[in-house]
């Protein structure tokens, strides 16, 4: 396997004991690091909803658990409450 010509492959192991950062660096990296993340799930969500549509239009009623909420022919018809005999005067 190994070619006289090639050297072997030296791997060196990395451990991270501590990072020195300011705290307001770290504050405000922090707060970069969650407003980045708000295009982020958008873009996610997008993606989401994209392949919820297409299975959707391909396979007709998606996922029936998620949407059944929204479909009428499942929402259960509502009877009128009875209001109160009794008044105050």
């Amino acid at each position: 396997m190994n070619d006289p010509g090639i050297p072997p492959k030296i791997v060196n192991e990395v451990r991270v004991i501590d990072v020195k950062m300011p705290f307001w660096s770290m504050v405000t990296f922090m707060v970069q690091w969650a407003i980045a993340t708000i295009p982020a799930l958008l873009l996610l969500l997008f993606i989401i909803f994209g392949v919820a549509s297409f299975m959707t239009v391909i396979f007709g009623k998606g996922c029936p658990a998620l949407f059944s909420a929204l479909s009428r022919e499942s929402t259960p018809a509502r009877t009128p409450t009875p209001s109160p005999t009794h008044s105050f005067r």
